[in-house]
């Protein structure tokens, strides 16, 4: 583990709300994690936070699952042929699914927007941290059903995150998500997860 990225774990309890990337969300029982490089200008290497998250602690596996999006222009057909995945292969990402990967397509007012899901593996960390750094994606630890979330995504639009978010802890999942704004000197990840410890895979849990 290298020093430059700090790790923090914090107790939270019922009905708090937390500011995560200019959002406010109301969380249930969780415990929050912080994995924050330290970095002077640029973003941090979400590659090496998020291998540190997940292969440190054994959780790639057939659930783990990224969640992501990807807006594209009013009315293009290309895109629309394309699909998700097809989509940001052509953008040089390209996600090694366990699973068939799930995506759907919504329109809004002023922009189109693809959203998906998919079980990933170790081989794909490095496109799934690409996203990540993008704040297009994040990362669910455990067994979620991807359905409720796409239909929420594609009924509210990509800010429904602040809504799945607490949704998937409390149905047991954890949630791995970008966090610092562009100008903050810590920027990283942050790991929401049940207190029961059942998808808990961040820093120990903090005593009682």
């Amino acid at each position: 583990m290298d020093d430059d990225i700090h790790i923090e774990t914090f107790a939270r309890w019922a009905q708090k709300s937390y500011y995560l990337n200019g959002h406010t969300i109301l969380m249930p029982d969780f415990v929050r994690s912080d994995f924050f490089h330290q970095i002077s200008y640029g973003r941090p290497d979400y590659r090496r936070i998020l291998e540190f998250i997940l292969l440190c602690r054994a959780v790639v596996d057939e659930n783990t699952s990224i969640v992501t999006w990807c807006r594209v222009d009013r009315g293009s057909r290309i895109a629309r042929h394309l699909g998700l995945w097809k989509f940001l292969k052509r953008r040089g990402i390209d996600i090694d699914a366990f699973t068939e990967k799930t995506d759907c397509f919504a329109e809004f007012a002023e922009w189109d927007c693809f959203f998906g899901t998919a079980a990933f593996g170790s081989g794909s960390i490095a496109d799934v941290a690409d996203l990540i750094a993008d704040k297009s994606a994040f990362v669910v630890i455990g067994h979620v059903p991807s359905a409720p979330i796409l239909n929420t995504l594609s009924a509210v639009g990509w800010s429904a995150r602040n809504l799945i978010i607490p949704t998937i802890v409390a149905l047991g999942g954890a949630v791995a998500s970008p966090d610092g704004a562009f100008d903050d000197r810590e920027q990283g990840i942050t790991v929401f997860s049940p207190l029961d410890g059942r998808a808990l895979i961040a820093a120990p849990s903090p005593e009682e």
